[in-house]
């Protein structure tokens, strides 16, 4: 075996992460700040969704979300998605179906799709204080 066959061979390995959850292969899409949140909501959009679509059914085995905010009032950017009670929850559940290479369109009940193998992880965010 060569060079290049053993290094495609570790990177198809699965890791289990110290959590326990598996991430089928070493690949990994890294945190992004994507800014295509809705800018009237912070909720995900249809092209967030369609991205995220792409990811998931890219080959990754770990897809890393951009910015998640966890407060209105404290955007890192202007239309990164944000998570609190007044978030869409049927459109969440469908960019994490999308991420996790799941189609949006289908079932909104949250769980992966038969089959998928991309786990999905969010970036929780939040700017922290800052001063003028």
């Amino acid at each position: 075996m060569d060079r290049d066959d053993e290094v495609r061979r570790l990177l198809r390995q699965p890791v289990r992460l110290a959590c326990g959850a598996v991430v089928a292969n070493r690949l990994c899409k890294a945190a992004t700040s994507e800014h295509l949140a809705s800018p009237a909501t912070n909720d995900a959009t249809r092209p967030l969704i369609a991205l995220y679509e792409r990811w998931g059914r890219g080959g990754y085995g770990l897809v890393v979300t951009g910015n998640v905010m966890v407060d209105r009032a404290a955007l890192e950017a202007p239309r990164n998605v944000v998570v609190d009670d007044r978030t869409d929850l049927d459109i969440l559940r469908r960019w994490a179906q999308a991420a996790t290479g799941g189609s949006a369109s289908s079932s909104s009940s949250g769980s992966r799709s038969t089959g998928s193998t991309t786990l999905a992880i969010a970036q929780l965010s939040h700017p922290g204080r800052h001063d003028a």
